[in-house]
């Protein structure tokens, strides 16, 4: 089921009107398809297997900075030690 008929259903079941910004269009580059897609026009399954691999690429990114960042530290320390 695509995401905008999950928001759809939600709207109904929780008698709430749909936000405003959920009906801006949100693009996720596909490297699989090297192209745009829309979010909305995801299956759920595809977005939550997308949202896992950005985050894992996120956690990479951030983990790779505090490693930079600690070797530096301990280089720094070292150095003022001598």
């Amino acid at each position: 089921m695509k995401l905008k008929t999950l928001i759809a259903l939600q709207s109904i079941i929780e008698e709430k009107e749909i936000p405003s910004d959920m009906h801006e269009p949100m693009y996720y580059y596909s490297h699989s398809k090297e192209e745009f897609l829309d979010i909305m026009e995801m299956h759920i399954t595809h977005f939550i297997r997308a949202f896992k691999k950005l985050q894992d690429e996120n956690n990479k990114v951030e983990n790779n900075y505090k490693m930079t960042r600690n070797s530096l530290i301990e280089e720094i320390l070292e150095k003022l030690e001598k």
